[in-house]
């Protein structure tokens, strides 16, 4: 897994576990 891919994933789950 790429750095940027996991920025990109953390970016997407946050949002998703604050709704």
């Amino acid at each position: 897994i790429r750095s940027s891919n996991l920025k990109q994933l953390k970016k997407v789950e946050v949002p998703k576990l604050l709704q």
